[in-house]
């Protein structure tokens, strides 16, 4: 028995399947169940991504507020925002972009990437988790690599570059 009233939509297309395949074609009928088929498939799909979206923000929030210590990144949770990947990169920054020499020791930092934004953690020191370091819109960061081999996403990136721009 299907208590809840999602788990019973994904029976109604598997129905109407069946009785489209054993209507002739010509009848209206068939017209009808071939109608109702198509829209309870397309019901489905778009009740399964919001599903799939409300896991991806409730993911995220859960992220964000057990694992960085900060007070503003409030806006991270606004809409239509995600959390794509995290990934632990070993970094140093070179360069006249970064002033700040703290940015010139090579530390290990969780980057948290976003569909429109890159936050850079540090570990926190004082207890398990990160502490925002900076928050930058994707926009304005560029990745590159000297290193035809560097594996980016799985934070064994030497050999590249972040700019900001």
């Amino acid at each position: 028995l299907l208590f809840r009233p999602v788990q019973r939509m994904c029976l109604y297309p598997l129905i109407f399947k069946r009785m489209v395949n054993t209507t002739a074609e010509g009848l209206p009928l068939h017209k009808l169940c071939l109608k109702a088929f198509e829209g309870m498939e397309s019901l489905n799909c778009e009740v399964n991504e919001n599903v799939r979206n409300m896991e991806s923000r409730l993911h995220m929030m859960e992220v964000l507020t057990k694992e960085v210590k900060s007070n503003d990144i409030q806006l991270l949770f606004e809409n239509p925002r995600s959390l794509l990947r995290e990934v632990l990169v070993d970094m140093k920054c070179h360069g006249a972009s970064i002033a700040r020499p703290d940015w010139r020791i090579r530390r290990q930092y969780k980057w948290f990437i976003f569909s429109d934004y890159l936050l850079v953690c540090r570990p926190d020191m004082l207890s398990s988790g990160w502490h925002k370091k900076e928050l930058w819109p994707l926009s304005s960061v560029a990745i590159t690599t000297t290193n035809p081999s560097a594996r980016i996403a799985s934070g064994s990136a030497s050999g590249t570059n972040l700019s900001f721009g």
